[in-house]
């Protein structure tokens, strides 16, 4: 943090030390991720049935760890549950995966990419933007005596690399940016045009991008609660979805690491579960998200699609722990994310409400923690239809520890996800014109443009077009 604070001065921002800042940053964001989805990957793939079982047992290890973190310590005393002897399973487990499996180490030695490479994994008139969030570093003597340490206020600076080995660095001016996300928001939920916004968070960076209609983003700090798509320039009366597609993305690295995966036609489907028997919460039913799934299977069923769709109480956390490798999973129903700074692990302060089992052994609430271990690998599509699916805690460097990161981890191709609150109506329409692109365009990325370029026409509101992100692995 503190060569960043040196690298990014203006004197040095063209210089190889911004660029070995770079680097860093692009191999390091989201190392927890790359690490988690490499050794699933590699285990599953292995000869060794040995390490498969213990990968299996760690899994489960992990779950029951998971739902331990959500009782109070009254619950696990009655149910005899130590917290301490599960972790310590856990870390046991991890350990023997690590020392049995040395080809996973091995692998990691050599995994260093420059920003050069990306550059050359791009295409004509894409883009990739990755931007980094930093503190500068001050250093003052009073009276004979030194005073230094790192400023509050947070700066960002944005790399923009296209291909034949371009870099433009950009820093953006320094300013309240916890101000001017508030007033993005406020803008967009009392339907003002924000004038603002545009010059503060991206007039910088589009500048350099005229040749570009395509962009992949790796975000850092409050930039992963904005969608550039709804910024808008008033000297050109246009919004950004007018020029660019864009795609959120872990880091650049996604970008030498992309799959193509075949969208399975089969859909697991999930709308307005049942929140009666979920303790502790006061939650109201969902019929607008019935209604959505209702229509996804009907749109879906035209075409002969594998559907299964689940309401009430048979959309509770046990049957979508049950599935493995579903080529979409679609789930209409509450989410949570608890911003409260002494919530120390952020994977359990975010998650989806489901509906409680009978048998009582999930408590209907799938923490991004218990998603993250679920089995996704050949899965081209996640859509995460609840109220601000998309926020997590932010940590400088490795993004969003949220439901998305998980659907990821978890092995995921695609998440489509929302930053703010919408109303059913308008979900239910914008959802029903994806699924419709869906069934002539088999990639997730351009339905999900072509879907919002067609919702625009009905819904002028930013608030409504702008609410969904895709976040994709490239």
């Amino acid at each position: 943090e503190r060569f960043c604070s040196l690298a990014f001065r203006d004197e040095n921002i063209t210089s190889s030390y911004a660029e070995n800042a770079l680097n860093h940053f692009l191999n390091t964001r989201g190392i927890l991720f790359y690490a988690s989805e490499k050794m699933r990957k590699l285990i599953q793939s292995s000869d060794d049935d040995k390490i498969k079982e213990d990968y299996n047992s760690w899994r489960e290890k992990k779950y029951s760890l998971a739902q331990a973190y959500l009782l109070t310590e009254e619950d696990r005393k009655l149910k005899g549950i130590s917290i301490t002897q599960l972790e310590e399973e856990c870390a046991s487990l991890e350990k023997d995966l690590s020392r049995k499996f040395k080809v996973f180490a091995d692998q990691e030695k050599t995994t260093y990419h420059h920003w050069a490479e990306i550059s050359n994994a791009l295409s004509d008139s894409t883009a990739m933007v990755d931007i980094i969030q930093y503190r500068d570093y001050s250093v003052t003597v009073i009276d004979e005596k030194i005073d230094q340490g790192f400023e509050d206020e947070s700066h960002y600076v944005s790399f923009i690399v296209k291909k034949d080995s371009v870099l433009l660095p950009v820093k953006l001016a320094a300013i309240d940016f916890t101000r001017g996300f508030a007033t993005y928001r406020n803008a967009l939920k009392f339907g003002v045009k924000d004038k603002l916004s545009y010059s503060v968070f991206w007039e910088p960076i589009d500048k350099h991008l005229g040749d570009v209609n395509k962009i992949y983003i790796s975000p850092d700090g409050i930039f992963h609660k904005l969608n550039p798509v709804v910024f808008y320039d008033p000297s050109n009366d246009t919004y950004m979805s007018d020029k660019y597609d864009i795609v959120n993305i872990t880091s650049g690295k996604d970008l030498l690491y992309r799959e193509e995966k075949n969208l399975l036609r089969e859909a697991k489907i999930f709308g307005n579960p049942d929140f009666s028997r979920i303790e502790g919460y006061a939650l109201k039913q969902l019929p607008g998200a019935e209604r959505e799934a209702g229509d996804i299977t009907e749109i879906l069923d035209v075409r002969r699609w594998k559907t299964e769709t689940f309401y009430f109480n048979e959309a509770t956390e046990d049957r979508i722990k049950s599935f493995a490798n579903p080529g979409i999973i679609h789930i209409a129903t509450h989410g949570y994310f608890i911003e409260d700074p002494n919530h120390t692990d952020p994977l359990h302060s975010s998650g989806l409400f489901l509906s409680k089992s009978e048998s009582g052994e999930n408590d209907g609430l799938l923490s991004a923690y218990e998603a993250m271990n679920l089995v996704l690998d050949q899965t081209n599509l996640v859509v995460l239809a609840a109220c601000e699916t998309g926020l997590g805690k932010v940590q400088n460097g490795e993004g969003v520890f949220g439901l998305q990161r998980a659907f990821l981890v978890a092995g995921a191709q695609n998440i489509l996800l929302s930053l703010v609150k919408i109303n059913d109506q308008a979900a239910r329409n914008f959802m029903n014109l994806f699924y419709k692109e869906l069934l002539t365009e088999p990639d997730p990325q351009q339905a999900f443009f072509n879907a919002r370029a067609q919702f625009r026409k009905v819904d002028k509101n930013p608030y409504n077009w702008g609410a969904y992100i895709l976040v994709s692995k490239g």
